[in-house]
């Protein structure tokens, strides 16, 4: 949640001067409060690109949980792009695990998204998640049938647990959740039911709930942040280096919509990291 590329270069310009973040990237992607997904990088960025107001399909449903839903019957419509951009690791710019420099350039897709927030905004998750997908296979298309689809990381706020429908769509798709490909998550159990419905607040993410002490991404306790990769690009996530990076929190069990948050805090969620080589 960026407010700007001038706010961007504010921070890495006052806290990682001199870390090499050359490349920045953010751009305008619709949302009324003008809230913006970012990259830092070392390595060169191109080909930005963002969605807004793109019509998702289907109408807003007549009630937002047990109140009325001020969008109802409206179209469907993403009102907070995601940002699709793809880095360019140059050939020699890092080595390789046996201490020689990659020959070859690197290139992989990063797409950075925002879901829709709030339990009762399933549905439009759902709506987003579906509509990602197409753009990131376009992305990601070979440019001949003897070539692999460029790699993928989909990467930020999901604002859903990955038994929602909307990670699921993720899933479904190809992409894996790369604390479990890294070993550090242990994945879903697959024969757990389902009972509730894509609309309400799941039955299946609430059986998350085991799995979220393990990775937790919010002040509120969840795992609701993911670092997804397509299947070539989870090839290449270094086993045992997914972690989220220690920061001010509030103590185990407080209320996170009520409690002060601490001297320190950063935000109410976690940075997540993983290590990848590129091939």
């Amino acid at each position: 949640e960026v407010e700007s590329l001038d706010v961007l270069k504010w921070f890495r310009d006052e806290f990682l001067a001199d870390m090499g973040y050359t490349y920045a990237v953010s751009l305008d992607a619709g949302d009324g409060r003008g809230i913006e997904q970012s990259v830092l990088s070392r390595f060169p960025l191109s080909d930005a690109k963002v969605w807004a107001e793109t019509p998702l399909g289907g109408e807003h449903p007549q009630k937002w949980g047990r109140g009325d839903n001020e969008f109802a019957g409206q179209p469907i419509t993403l009102r907070r792009s995601p940002l699709q951009v793809r880095l360019t690791v140059p050939a020699g710019a890092v080595m390789n695990p046996q201490g020689t420099p990659y020959a070859g350039d690197y290139q992989a897709i990063l797409f950075v998204v925002h879901h829709k927030s709030g339990a009762p905004g399933g549905y439009w998750r759902d709506a987003e998640a579906k509509q990602f997908v197409k753009w990131l296979r376009e992305a990601t298309k070979p440019a001949a049938a003897s070539e692999l689809p460029m790699d993928a990381f989909v990467l930020g706020d999901f604002n859903a647990r990955a038994g929602d429908q909307s990670v699921q769509t993720y899933l479904a798709n190809g992409f894996e959740d790369t604390f479990v490909t890294a070993g550090v998550k242990q994945p879903r159990a697959k024969d757990r039911p389902t009972t509730a419905t894509p609309t309400t607040p799941t039955a299946a993410a609430d059986q998350d709930r085991e799995y979220d002490s393990e990775v937790i991404t919010h002040a509120s306790e969840r795992t609701i942040d993911f670092i997804l990769a397509s299947s070539g690009a989870a090839k290449r996530v270094v086993a045992g280096s997914a972690f989220v990076l220690g920061t001010g929190a509030r103590e185990r069990g407080a209320d996170w919509r009520t409690t002060t948050p601490p001297a320190g805090w950063a935000s109410d969620h976690y940075p997540c990291v993983i290590d990848v080589w590129p091939q």
